[in-house]
C-alpha cells in the first residue's frame, strides 16, 4: 500500500491494531503507531490535523503521537521529551552556582 492509500485508511480508522498489515510499502507504521500499538489510536480531530497538515506541523506531531504510543507500552512518565530535559539541565546548571 502506498503512504497516500496508507493515510486514507488511517483517517478512516481501518487501520488500528492490525500490526505489519497496515504498514506501507517503506515499511512504515501509521503516523500514530496504532496499528502496532493497541489503545494509542489518535482522534478522529487529530487524525484529519496530521492529513491537512504541512510537513513541519506532522513532524512535531510525529513526535507527539511516538511519545504517547511509549508511555502506552512502557507506562506513564517513562518519556522524557527534549524540553523536559533542558529544563532539568538548566535547573542543575542552576543548582551549581548555587554552591
Amino acid at each position: 500500500m502506498t503512504r497516500d492509500e496508507q493515510l486514507e485508511r488511517w483517517l478512516a480508522g481501518d487501520l488500528d491494531g492490525k500490526k505489519e498489515a497496515a504498514h506501507n510499502d517503506a515499511g512504515e507504521c501509521c503516523p500514530d503507531f496504532a496499528c502496532c500499538n493497541e489503545g494509542g489510536a489518535a482522534n478522529a480531530f487529530d487524525r484529519q490535523r496530521f492529513v491537512d497538515a504541512d510537513d513541519r506541523t506532522r513532524e512535531g506531531m510525529l513526535v507527539g503521537f511516538l511519545g504517547a504510543a511509549l508511555e502506552a507500552h512502557y507506562g506513564p512518565g517513562s518519556v522524557t521529551t527534549s524540553a523536559d530535559a533542558h529544563e532539568e539541565a538548566a535547573n542543575d546548571e542552576g543548582e551549581k552556582w548555587k554552591r
